[in-house]
């Protein structure tokens, strides 16, 4: 396919894709692309914005920087270097970028990446676990010998049946036996989800925990023990690893890119709804040849050559008003979940730091904390001061976000923001992590179609929803909801960047953008194929 110069580009929505697309084509081809990005919200960067709440961060989600692809390492620290003390390690990522470490310049103090230490847990019965779940010394002495037992007995009667591998339930059942099962997957996933682990294909958490299993887990423990390494068979040491974060939040990446795009001459449309777009025929192939759109209440045209859509495939195919209407109906059965996340600021937690790492007033080390708690509904707890302890107006302070996984419209939706305030808190009471006491602000922010399902008509048929949004010539579906696709915002990055290629070179194949993250191996290994 050969386009001709200065062709216009559609990019519905400011996500990491869309803007990352956009960033790509202007800066590596700027006399070829006239392009316009339309975004319904009042600030781009999708999930991966940064809220300032009187002075407290809010990272919604909380994200972290890592990719075993090293393009998109590359692309990250060239837009912003590591804090000067972690040049070392910076060098030793063999990253190259105009700038190697945060200077003295104080206009750019800010403008870094912090190093962090990742650590994340599991909650449950009051008691914290290593995330992915291990065997350690400490979890050897929750669980007591007699309930270890009954988890190791349960695991080899799990080995003599044969489960449904297609669907969650039997995926983890065939790895851990029923009663670890039960324990810590069977909750949480309905809490993700919304339906029971059953009815859910076990395509992407099959990738996300590839190769996990408890005979593993204890082979681990046992290696460790032989080869007498005391550090690692400590709960929280044997999660060490690292992770990048811009100083004040991931918000930061997004206002050095959109801000380079804008010098470059790209426009960016906020607070402007997508409405519709029309067919057309160029060189007897289908195409999108004009759209429409909302900007403030004022309705314009445009006539793209290229329309990329970052957005729910649900509500692309609904701005087609000439679809195929048996296809509008099945991409009207894709199903997302929502999201709302409470932060609290509070004096304290009612939980101490117990680990050997230091951290400020001694607070909790986790990054974020899985709840497994049945009878509570908050499905993870972000702690921001250990994402950047810029994130805090004072770090003195714990600031956290409690998660809630729901469907708009439902009962938790529906709550003002100060229930859903008082909900949370009363949920950190339930599980003895706050005193009402230590209380001294909330504020809520929610994000619909956050996760795409991997269940529902529209999921068991998505080769039908591909092969029809591929038959128009000039439209390309990338990011987490234009391929319907669990996609983190490296994944969506490097579609954008793969796309980008395919424009440039004029070598157009969908089926790499639409296999984007499938590979079988968990996403942050780290991968010596750093261009692939």
């Amino acid at each position: 396919i050969l386009y001709h110069m200065k062709e216009k580009i559609l990019i519905i929505w400011a996500g990491p894709a869309g803007l990352t697309l956009w960033f790509e084509l202007l800066s590596r081809a700027p006399d070829a692309y006239e392009i316009i990005i339309v975004d319904k919200d009042i600030i781009v960067w999708g999930l991966a914005q940064t809220y300032n709440h009187k002075g407290n961060r809010i990272d919604i989600g909380g994200h972290r920087f890592f990719s075993k692809n090293k393009r998109v390492m590359d692309r990250w620290f060239s837009q912003m270097p590591l804090q000067g003390e972690w040049a070392s390690d910076y060098k030793q990522l063999g990253i190259q970028s105009e700038v190697k470490t945060g200077g003295p310049d104080p206009d750019k103090e800010d403008l870094v990446m912090l190093a962090r230490r990742r650590l994340s847990r599991i909650f449950w019965d009051r008691k914290f676990f290593d995330y992915p779940l291990s065997i350690t010394r400490d979890t050897l002495k929750k669980f007591g010998f007699v309930d270890l037992f009954l988890c190791g007995w349960s695991y080899m009667t799990a080995k003599l049946k044969k489960y449904d591998m297609s669907n969650l339930e039997g995926f983890y059942k065939s790895r851990f036996g029923t009663r670890l099962y039960h324990r810590f997957f069977d909750a949480y996933t309905f809490k993700v989800w919304g339906t029971q682990p059953s009815q859910i294909s076990s395509a992407w958490w099959a990738q996300r925990v590839k190769g996990l299993n408890l005979a593993k887990a204890v082979r681990d423990y046992f290696k460790k023990i032989i080869i007498w390494d005391k550090q690692s068979t400590n709960t929280e040491t044997s999660l060490i690893g690292k992770f990048y974060y811009p100083k004040l939040g991931p918000g930061q990446m997004r206002e050095i890119v959109s801000e380079k795009i804008r010098q470059m001459g790209g426009t960016i449309l906020l607070e402007t709804e997508f409405l519709e777009s029309h067919i057309g025929l160029k060189d007897g192939k289908t195409i999108i040849d004009s759209v429409s759109y909302s900007q403030k209440g004022e309705v314009k045209s445009f006539s793209p050559d290229l329309v990329i859509s970052t957005a729910p495939i649900k509500f692309l195919l609904n701005t087609m008003k000439w679809a195929d209407l048996n296809i509008q109906s099945l991409g009207n059965t894709l199903e997302y979940r929502d999201f709302i996340t409470v932060w609290i600021l509070a004096d304290k937690l009612l939980v101490s730091n117990t680990s050997n790492y230091q951290t400020i007033d001694n607070i909790i080390p986790d990054n974020r904390i899985y709840i497994h708690d049945e009878g509570t509904t908050v499905g993870r707890i972000q702690i921001f001061n250990n994402r950047s302890p810029y994130m805090v107006a004072d770090p003195k302070n714990i600031w956290i976000g409690l998660e809630y996984f729901c469907a708009k419209g439902d009962e938790i939706w529906n709550k003002s923001d100060e229930d859903m305030i008082q909900f949370a808190v009363d949920e950190l009471i339930k599980m003895e992590l706050l005193d009402m006491n230590d209380l001294l602000d909330g504020v809520v922010r929610r994000m619909e179609n956050t996760y795409p399902c991997y269940f529902g008509e529209g999921y068991e048929q998505f080769d039908s929803l591909k092969k029809y949004l591929d038959g128009v010539d000039n439209l390309f579906c990338i990011w987490r909801n234009g391929a319907h696709r669990y996609n983190n915002q490296d994944h969506s990055m490097l579609s954008a960047m793969m796309l980008a290629d395919m424009l440039i070179d004029n070598t157009i194949d969908r089926s790499v953008l639409w296999n984007v993250n499938t590979e079988e191996e968990y996403h942050e290994g780290v991968s010596d194929k750093s261009d692939k």
